[in-house]
């Protein structure tokens, strides 16, 4: 009892103070209170059970316990860090509704990543209402995938892969398919100027056609049906239909790069294996012929043995 006296001290309001290390479990204590043993710290539910104070800048946090809950204070006021009862981690805040959820006190809402290899890391959250999913490595990618296996891939040149880490442009899709919606586009503009309709290559499975338009003018289409090609039109009556919609008239033009080569048509009855040709030019190369002529012996092109009816 006398060694009692001599590290405890009671002033006259009956505050009682350890004048030396104490010691838990320990004959030897390091620190002012060194416990070697389980402590424990009850309160009721309202109070923190653990303050821990900063001599040097006048601050205290603590630790509050309360039904299974768990709640850390760096100020000894607001909990930044709880850990619920099902398990569930809150950061500023007290009520998590998911595994990990983090309540910012700005708009930044953002989870940073770094590790030895990455010393700008990258990050994912929300940014007011803007999700992001960010790798700040110069050179880094953004990988998503299933199953162990990567199934698309965001290069730092912004390219995007699908079924490959490699894309060559700016989307790469290996080994699959593109599916659009009934009558949904593929269309091309200039991005932000408004007419992202105007220039487009649309289909539809139910009517059986696909349709390509320029100038948001289905008079300046192509398409395919079941039926043909329609040319200025979107409902072929013919296996070729072209449409004209000028005053100017309307004008089929067939072209060779060579000056005295002919060009034309062939036409060949697979069931009676008659043949005819329509054709400009000259039909053996020689310079300075023009005519257009109907002839028919045509057997795989044109030849200058035709039986021709010759208009000049």
């Amino acid at each position: 009892m006398a060694s009692w006296k001599k590290i405890i001290s009671e002033d006259t309001s009956g505050v009682a103070s350890i004048s030396s290390k104490l010691g838990v479990g320990t004959a030897s204590p390091v620190f002012g209170l060194d416990v070697r043993s389980t402590g424990y710290f009850a309160t009721a539910s309202t109070s923190d059970q653990l303050r821990l104070g900063d001599t040097t800048n006048g601050k205290v946090s603590s630790i509050r316990s309360v039904n299974d809950t768990m709640s850390f204070k760096p100020d000894g006021s607001n909990t930044k860090f709880f850990i619920g009862n099902t398990g569930r981690i809150g950061l500023n805040t007290s009520s998590p509704n998911s595994s990990i959820h983090v309540n910012a006190a700005d708009q930044y809402s953002l989870i940073r990543f770094t590790n030895t290899g990455a010393s700008t890391g990258g990050q994912f959250g929300f940014t007011n209402d803007d999700a992001y999913v960010w790798n700040n490595e110069a050179n880094g990618k953004v990988i998503l995938g299933t199953n162990s296996t990567a199934r698309m891939t965001i290069t730092h040149d912004a390219k995007i892969g699908i079924g490959t880490d490699s894309p060559e442009e700016k989307l790469s899709i290996d080994n699959g398919s593109i599916q659009l919606e009934n009558q949904k586009n593929l269309t091309w503009s200039d991005i932000g100027d408004g007419n992202t309709g105007r220039v487009r290559i649309y289909g539809n499975e139910d009517s059986d056609y696909i349709r390509l338009n320029v100038d948001n003018s289905n008079s300046k289409s192509i398409a395919l049906t079941t039926t043909g090609v329609g040319m200025g039109t979107v409902l072929p009556s013919y296996n070729v239909d072209i449409q004209g919609s000028s005053s100017s008239g309307t004008i089929v033009q067939i072209r060779d790069t060579g000056d005295d080569y002919p060009v034309g048509i062939a036409f060949n009855h697979g069931v009676s294996g008659h043949h005819y040709g329509w054709y400009a030019g000259t039909m053996d190369g020689t310079s300075g012929e023009r005519k257009f002529t109907i002839g028919t012996k045509v057997v795989d092109g044109f030849h200058n043995d035709l039986t021709t009816s010759l208009i000049v």
